[in-house]
């Protein structure tokens, strides 16, 4: 695929010397990346295998999606409106791709040491990275493409198949340069001290957004009465770039096109070439900026050794010290909780990886109690047994997710701090770390479920949320006893079973105690139910404690990337 790929790029020679670039460097640096992304890191000195599997199911599943737009075509009569939909998906996905997964590879620096003592420019420099990242747009836009292609070529015909390959590259341009002159802008007019706060929580905004529109279709019942929507070729085309495309349609396939298809036609054509033009005269002193960037930690690592004692203040929430003083002992316990609790603040990285996350629950429940009010049930909103527990067992969620994030650091070498620690009962560390977690996740979620538990289904529900809790508490301590890793002590890349094995678990044993929670339901009075909770405190009571007295065995923190 990467050979692919580069030939490709080679094709747009004349075109990368008319911008100022040097299509021979443009090509080696384009193949080196290429290639080191494929290979797997040293783990103790000897290479790993290329970790394949795990993108070729990623491809798997956004081939799926693309058969799911096919679906657009079946049910509009309207075949270019179909077409807008299709692109409008693309531009949504791919845009919030680039935005939650590759912003690092866009400002990553670590080449820049090698490739500015070479004689390249900044024009060949910032092109490298924009084919870089089009690469792998360009692997998921083909995986979204094939279905669609199949389609049109079987039923609908050959033209229309190289009139949807041409507006697809036109779509992933949009994407793309918009994406990034969004970024490039960025870099150039903020300073380097604030722009990684600025990517960071506009990732966090992009993750959750995608899930919501992720998850809104799961709001409908049916697609009756789409068949004679129309948004190509009328004043709404005009809302959204996805749209834009649909005016080609109409004049290169379908025919008969007015004045607003002609309109927004023009306009993608124009927005695809304004960008790429855009981007490539911003890139003066591309190189410059992205050092400033990468030296910007240091600057805030002094700012903060300035402030002294006001960071302290500033994070030490009431909450937080009267958690610490309940449930931690004096030493190991209460700093690893102070400190897991600290990092957790300030580390941007988790922040990333774990606010977007936090919407999963709320949309959820959305979907769980909520649905029947965007559908056609006339009995409107219904709040079942099984929708309340099935509530109160997915907050588990909330405190497994940011759990498995803990381990993970950019800094994860200084977790051997842990390691050079003299403590007979090292299970202090890893108590601590996990009363921090869930202090400040677990607690004030729980909290809210079990009060809107209670306005929906009453006072009866008591012993449910009490068993509830007992039993995701209980989850938490099967993952954090499986998981044998120090605090933020894992790079970026940590995987395999020792990552997702855990959760596994925890996700089977959560389906059987759900299971047994609802037969325990079926007993009288509510005996069951209030057993069930008892036994199930005591032996977290009884694991807590054997926790913080175990002389465990943790995962020494790796030293190479």
């Amino acid at each position: 695929m990467n050979k692919l790929m580069i030939w490709l790029v080679g094709l747009a020679n004349p075109l990368w010397q008319a911008f100022g670039a040097d299509p021979k460097a443009l090509r080696l640096i384009l193949a080196t990346k290429l290639k080191m992304d494929d290979r797997g890191g040293y783990v103790m000195g000897q290479q790993q295998k290329p970790k394949s599997g795990m993108e070729k199911l990623v491809f798997f599943f956004m081939t799926l999606f693309g058969a799911f737009t096919i679906l657009f075509f079946v049910k509009l009569d309207h075949h270019a409106t179909a077409v807008s939909l299709v692109f409008s998906f693309w531009v949504i996905y791919i845009g919030l791709l680039l935005i939650t997964e590759l912003s690092e590879t866009l400002f990553d620096a670590r080449d820049l040491y090698v490739l500015l003592s070479r004689p390249i420019t900044d024009v060949t420099l910032s092109l490298s990275r924009i084919l870089h990242i089009g690469v792998f747009t360009a692997k998921f836009a083909l995986c979204f493409a094939v279905p669609v292609g199949i389609y049109l070529a079987i039923w609908v015909g050959p033209w229309p198949l190289l009139v949807f390959c041409f507006l697809a590259v036109v779509t992933v341009v949009i994407t793309m340069t918009g994406t990034l002159v969004f970024y490039l802008i960025l870099l150039r007019r903020v300073p380097a001290q604030k722009l990684k706060k600025i990517i960071g929580y506009f990732q966090m905004l992009a993750t959750g957004l995608f899930f919501i529109l992720y998850q809104l279709p799961q709001f409908m019942d049916s697609f009756e009465g789409i068949e004679n929507f129309r948004v190509s070729g009328e004043w709404s085309g005009f809302l959204f770039p996805g749209f834009w495309l649909g005016g080609w349609w109409s004049i290169l396939v379908e025919g008969g096109a007015t004045t607003l298809s002609w309109a927004q036609a023009g306009l993608a054509i124009f927005a695809a070439s304004a960008g790429a033009w855009f981007y490539v005269r911003q890139s003066s002193n591309y190189g410059e900026k992205l050092l400033e960037l990468r030296m910007a930690g240091s600057g805030e690592a002094d700012a903060a050794k300035g402030q002294g004692s006001a960071v302290s203040d500033e994070n030490n929430p009431w909450y937080r010290e009267a958690i610490s003083r309940w449930f931690t002992r004096r030493g190991v316990e209460r700093t690893t909780f102070r400190f897991t609790w600290r990092v957790m603040l300030r580390d941007m990285s988790f922040k990333q990886k774990t606010y977007p996350s936090m919407v999963f629950l709320p949309i959820l429940l959305g979907i769980i109690f909520f649905r029947d009010s965007f559908g056609s049930n006339p009995n409107g909103l219904v709040f079942s047994t099984n929708q309340i527990l099935m509530t109160l067992y997915l907050t588990a969620i909330v405190i497994i997710t940011p759990l498995g994030q803990a381990k993970i650091s950019e800094y994860y070498r200084a977790s051997w701090i842990f390691i050079a620690t003299a403590n007979k009962e090292t299970g202090a560390f890893a108590y601590g770390h996990l009363l921090a977690v869930l202090g400040m996740f677990f607690i004030p979620t729980m909290v809210i479920v079990a009060v809107l538990v209670l306005i929906v289904g009453g006072l009866e529900y008591i012993p449910d949320i009490i068993l509830a809790i007992g039993a995701n508490l209980l989850f938490t301590f099967i993952f954090h006893y499986l998981d044998k890793h120090l605090p933020f002590s894992q790079n970026k890349q940590a995987g395999g079973f020792e990552t997702f094995g855990p959760f596994l678990v925890v996700s089977v044993s959560a389906t059987i105690l759900g299971f047994a929670h609802y037969g325990l339901r079926m007993l009288p009075y509510g005996l069951g139910v209030w057993a069930g909770a008892l036994i199930l405190w005591i032996s977290v009571a009884v694991w807590a404690n054997f926790m913080r007295r175990e002389q465990r065995i943790f995962t020494e923190p790796k030293t190479t990337d």
